[in-house]
């Protein structure tokens, strides 16, 4: 398999001595493994479309539905990613503390903000906002701190969505600011395991006091989504892809029997996704809620293609490491192909029922996954990459670093 598009894993040490976490993460950036990232990245965007896509087609086979459903996982999927991505390039860097804290703010800034700025225009154009705009919703949104109160967030019906999906990008951009004290936290295996622990009492307590506080503010489904999507609800799956990067950098060989795990795994992932799909933690003493385990099972997985000694073709190939590689546009723009979908619904079969819906599922499924990708790869090579190089540089400057 040949080494996927640039990633942000290697970073060069100072002359420094690695510690033994940073040895194993080394000897691990080999071409095969980061294809295992790209294509979890990939994986998770492709989850996102499926759900979307689902939508379209009221009249699914309920099980079909179920698992379609399930695609809203493919966030979690990305912050499980995210969160090894960017502890395997930290712990990479052997710089002092102010140094690659500011360095990686600066970096992070310009990964992100710009491609979601783009999505602010685009979205004004295709999705206007008439009567309905908002100063402080445009604002908040373009800071990445429109997830803290569901005003901001626009989780009732009817309301302005500057950027459809943004919940997600402001999760990831609150995990940006405080990851330097993260990372210094979570510095070991067990104290990985401490922080989902941690994360899961910050997600219950969260979600009792955001039901007080915020009650009557929004309708009950609204503030029930709103208290899925904000930053106390997701810290824990943060720290299960710390979990993922200590277990992996602290693993020896490769492991046996992968592609039983990996059926195992995937069995698993289907029984949540049709019998388990609770949101909040400790409520009526149910399990632990879906998006955690999904989360649990989504680090296995890629534990499982990471120290496997080649990873699964089918789950780690051009075509899915290709898309993961744009995932970030992918979601961005994956919005505006469903609006156009959705004003079809007679070319899409919308209506159709049983064996029929499935089938108007795949093809549509299809047609909006290569639409996306095309605009995405796009959007990915000519703009996003023009930015990231840009922060590179403006990130080495502000931190005083020499080295390219």
């Amino acid at each position: 398999m040949t080494a996927p598009g640039p990633i942000e894993l290697p970073i060069g040490t100072t002359g420094a001595v690695a510690d033994r976490s940073t040895r194993h993460a080394d000897a691990r950036t080999t071409p095969d493994k980061l294809a295992v990232i790209d294509a979890a990245r990939g994986w998770a965007i492709l989850l996102v479309i499926v759900s979307h896509v689902g939508g379209l087609f009221p009249e699914l086979p309920w099980p079909v539905k179920k698992l379609t459903n399930f695609g809203w996982f493919g966030v979690q999927l990305f912050f499980v990613v995210s969160a090894y991505t960017l502890l395997a390039s930290w712990n990479r860097d052997r710089r002092a503390l102010p140094q690659k804290t500011t360095d990686f703010l600066i970096r992070r800034f310009f990964r992100i903000a710009p491609m979601y700025y783009l999505g602010v225009v685009l979205y004004l154009f295709l999705r206007p906002p008439g009567e309905r705009f908002s100063w402080d919703m445009l604002a908040t949104t373009m800071l990445f701190v429109n997830a803290w109160t569901p005003e901001w967030l626009a989780v009732e019906r009817g309301t302005w969505v500057v950027v459809p999906g943004g919940w997600s990008v402001s999760v990831e951009f609150m995990f940006y600011l405080v990851f330097p004290l993260f990372a210094l936290l979570v510095s070991s295996l067990g104290r990985a395991l401490c922080a989902v622990l941690v994360g899961a009492v910050v997600a219950a307590v969260s979600y009792r006091f955001g039901s007080s506080h915020f009650d009557g503010t929004v309708s009950a489904e609204a503030l029930q989504n709103f208290l899925f999507f904000w930053p106390p609800s997701q810290l824990v799956v943060f720290a299960v892809g710390a979990v993922l990067f200590h277990a992996v950098a602290r693993s020896e060989g490769s492991v046996r029997h992968a592609g039983v795990w990996m059926a195992a795994l995937a069995t698993l992932l289907l029984l949540i996704a049709q019998f388990h799909f609770d949101k909040f933690w400790f409520v009526d003493g149910r399990l632990p809620p879906a998006y955690f385990l999904a989360s649990v099972v989504f680090a296995a997985l890629v534990s499982v293609q990471l120290r496997a000694a080649r990873p699964a073709w089918l789950l780690v190939n051009p075509l899915i490491c290709r898309l993961g590689e744009a995932s970030f546009s992918a979601y961005v723009l994956h919005w505006a192909f469903l609006d156009l979908t959705h004003r079809f619904p007679s070319v899409i079969h919308a209506d159709a029922t049983g064996v029929h819906a499935i089938a108007a599922f795949l093809v549509a499924l299809a047609a909006v996954t290569v639409a996306v990708y095309a605009a995405a790869r796009a959007t990915h090579l000519h703009f996003e990459q023009f930015f990231i190089r840009l922060g590179r540089r403006v990130g080495r400057r502000a931190s005083g670093r020499a080295d390219g």
